[in-house]
């Protein structure tokens, strides 16, 4: 109950935060690949890639930021499990700790494609252009709702009101239009619990596909 604001990701909360936390809802982010409270992740690649579909990946090497993010792990093994054979597709996956850390991975050739983030990704090409230079957009992954903000469990109906609201006007408030451009926040929009399933529903496909890790 000490918890007022948080925020974690669609896939975590999915998995075991269901009846620990309520959802209030999601910003929106001014982001290619971002629709209102939607976004998505982009697999990137060295710009000097000879391929350019995910289907002459097979038999590379993927990197993640961790096996518990949706937009690095979750989105990305939902979308290479279809084209998978035998519970596999790529050579090997590494767990790398970041996106920033997947870029690097994928920039010194320890691997060969990520998916990342598309916020973290449009940041990266405003605060570093030239290492954004240096990948290319392979394909993304399907759009889900963006990192959920939470509160407590037990919060009421009026509690979780009054917190959207109060949201909703940090993601309006001229006053901080700054900051909120440089965290490219354009908006909140409420959400509830259920509006995240999707990213369930995409582990679920994964394991009926035999694709049960990022391999």
């Amino acid at each position: 109950e000490d918890l007022l604001v948080s925020q974690t990701c669609g896939y975590p909360l999915v998995l075991g935060l269901n009846g620990a936390v309520r959802v209030l809802g999601a910003f929106n982010y001014a982001a290619d690949g971002c629709d209102g409270a939607l976004y998505r992740s982009y697999v990137v690649a060295r710009s000097n890639e000879q391929y350019r579909t995910l289907q002459q990946f097979r038999g590379r090497r993927a990197a993640y930021n961790s096996a518990d993010s949706h937009s690095g792990y979750n989105a990305f093994r939902a979308l290479v499990a279809p084209m998978a054979s035998h519970g596999r597709f790529f050579a090997g996956a590494i767990e790398t700790g970041s996106h920033l850390n997947s870029i690097d991975y994928v920039l010194s050739g320890r691997a060969d494609v990520a998916a990342i983030d598309c916020v973290v990704l449009q940041a990266v090409e405003r605060d570093d252009p030239d290492l954004f230079s240096r990948l290319t957009i392979v394909t993304s992954t399907a759009p889900t709702p963006s990192l959920p903000l939470i509160t407590h469990g037990s919060a009421s109906d009026e509690q979780v009101a009054l917190i959207r609201s109060a949201l909703t006007e940090v993601a309006e408030d001229a006053g901080i239009a700054e900051l909120r451009g440089r965290l490219m926040i354009d908006g909140f929009t409420p959400l509830e619990f259920s509006d995240y399933i999707g990213c369930i529903q995409m582990q679920h496909d994964a394991l009926i596909a035999g694709y049960p890790v990022l391999a």
